[in-house]
């Protein structure tokens, strides 16, 4: 039992030698407030979580593109825009309805609270167009877009047989367009549109755009048709713009931007580099996402060239292309052995660090008092 007492290397002194001194308490006093200081800062070290980036090669293309969007035009009224996307693998999409909503607003920008329908300036009555379309009205007219015989009761059978034929469709020449009120497109109209939802595409380069106009193809050509109008106002917030869901950190650099269309008819052309994204969370869930850069430039349409020289028009136009590596995000946080290591090393740093100072502080007093002692003798 002796043998193993001989191993303690912390020998215990007898009370009676203990020396208690005022410097020794403000010292231990320091010591304790310092190393509450310097716990709190490791445990906070601890809790925090750190991202850390890597970047691989993206090897994920057969996965689709989710765009989402949430954008307000100040002066373009609903019935006047088009949502269109075109990629380079070939597939179009005019006109787009899934998933894409369209609010209409008032001259102070706030959402109607009861759907109106658009008034055509200088329309027949009801009455009239009854007196009008009386002989017609359980069949309506195809306008040559379908064989003798077939019947179109709505605008929007009309103008799908018309996208169907590649033909301009234009609606204020349309019977079932006029009944429904869908037309006249009046710009001059103090209607404002809030155009948001998502679109799913192809991850290949491609574009989509927000215009105003009638869309369609012609001679394997993407075109609008503003013929109802000469001069439109484009100016727009974007409220949001982003690829993909949402993850801590992410930035969307259009997000909240406001665009002014100084000359009327402008063309906003944004060119977007679209990098796909993973962020890793500690549970191990896994977000799959993109961040992008953006380019933009204001062409004036007005001014530009005939349409075989690559004439712009109006409206917003989203170009983007894929890069070909991927930023992976991984969260990550200190062990808990490495905190209580840190603690531990805190510990036996600082007191040791406070008992050289208790020594130097000791001993400095000592050799002052036997000066000041053999002062007095001489």
């Amino acid at each position: 039992m002796r043998f193993v007492q001989k191993l303690d290397a912390y020998p215990r002194l007898i009370e009676d030698f203990r020396v208690r001194t005022l410097y020794g308490a403000a010292i231990t006093i320091g010591c304790i407030v310092f190393l509450l200081w310097l716990f709190i800062g490791e445990f906070a070290a601890y809790r925090q979580i750190t991202v850390y980036p890597e970047v691989v090669v993206d090897t994920t293309r057969d996965e689709m593109l989710k765009i989402n969007f949430n954008i307000t035009f100040n002066h373009l009224a609903c019935g006047f825009l088009s949502v269109d996307s075109l990629d380079v693998s070939g597939e179009h999409h005019i006109d787009l309805q899934h998933d894409v909503f369209k609010r209409r607003l008032n001259k102070d920008g706030r959402p109607f609270s009861i759907p109106e329908k658009q008034q055509i300036p200088n329309a027949q009555s009801d009455e009239e167009q009854h007196q009008n379309v009386s002989t017609t009205e359980d069949c309506g007219s195809c306008y040559g877009a379908a064989p003798i015989g077939h019947c179109c009761k709505t605008c929007s059978e009309v103008k799908d047989l018309y996208k169907m034929k590649g033909w301009n469709f234009n609606p204020t020449n349309i019977l079932q367009c006029i009944q429904e009120g869908v037309v006249k497109f009046d710009t001059s109209s103090s209607e404002g549109c809030n155009v948001y939802g998502f679109i799913l595409v192809n991850k290949v380069a491609g574009n989509f755009h927000i215009a105003p106009g009638t869309s369609f193809q012609e001679n394997m050509m993407h075109v609008h048709d503003l013929s109802s109008s000469k001069t439109v106002n484009v100016t727009h917030t974007i409220h949001k713009l982003s690829f993909g869901e949402e993850f801590p950190g992410m930035v969307n650099p259009l997000d909240n931007s406001l665009q002014i269309d100084e000359t009327a008819s402008s063309s906003f052309q944004f060119y977007i580099k679209v990098i796909p994204t993973t962020y890793k969370h500690l549970t191990s869930k896994e977000i799959t996402s993109n961040q992008f850069s953006v380019a933009e430039t204001v062409k004036d349409s007005s001014s530009n060239a005939t349409l075989t020289q690559g004439k712009a028009y109006p409206g917003l136009y989203f170009y983007y292309d894929i890069s070909p590596v991927r930023i992976e995000y991984v969260e990550d946080r200190q062990s808990l052995s490495s905190f209580v290591i840190r603690i531990i090393a805190v510990l036996g740093g600082l007191f040791t660090f406070a008992g050289l100072v208790d020594r130097f502080v000791h001993h400095s007093l000592n050799t002052l008092s036997k000066k000041i002692e053999l002062g007095k003798q001489s």
